[in-house]
């Protein structure tokens, strides 16, 4: 989740899910939320791997865009570009990246995150990145990635806890974290983590 305030406005949110399992088969008025718009990116049906996909959920008071300029079409990733008259648009991109994936995915994001970054906006990337951040990242490709785009990874605590383990996989960035408030883990799931 992630809450803006504005001046004038109350607390207005934007909300991504993760690993929906959606196919084009479900019609959005099944997934719909009153007072909230849908932008939904469902894994692809050629894929040899089920389940999978992203939903987001933006609150109908705020104005925003969907960036699919910003999205290359094999990663689980939206983009929005959050429109506030009293400051500069934040983009918000909620993405999912399967635990088997290659190193090969971080350079497709790589490309999005480029692109995005040309815009010289605040980013807020929040998802299940499933790279365990327990301890910093173990990743060098990954690390490297947030290293030289000044992104920094803001969840310190187990996103992800087991009768055995214990890591923090589900990830929020950003490029400005002076402007971040606050970040926290629920408790309450509608998963594992």
């Amino acid at each position: 989740d992630a809450y803006f305030t504005s001046p004038g406005l109350a607390l207005i949110s934007t909300t991504g899910i993760c690993e929906t399992f959606l196919t084009s088969n479900t019609d959005d008025s099944f997934i719909s939320i009153k007072g909230f718009e849908l932008e939904r990116k469902d894994r692809c049906e050629t894929s040899e791997k089920k389940g999978g996909g992203v939903v987001a959920y933006v609150s109908s008071s705020l104005k925003y865009k969907r960036r699919t300029d910003l999205e290359i079409s094999s990663l689980e990733s939206i983009w929005l570009q959050i429109h506030f008259k009293s400051s500069k648009s934040p983009l918000i991109c909620f993405i999912y990246r399967p635990p088997d994936m290659p190193q090969s995915w971080i350079d497709e994001f790589e490309k999005e995150i480029e692109k995005a970054n040309e815009l010289e906006l605040e980013m807020i990337i929040m998802g299940d990145i499933n790279i365990d951040f327990t301890g910093g990242c173990l990743n060098n490709k990954w690390e490297n990635l947030l290293l030289t785009r000044s992104i920094v990874q803001l969840i310190d605590t187990p996103t992800r806890i087991t009768s055995t383990s214990s890591t923090i996989i589900d990830h929020v960035y950003t490029n400005h974290p002076e402007n971040i408030v606050e970040t926290n883990v629920r408790k309450i799931a509608l998963s594992d983590h």
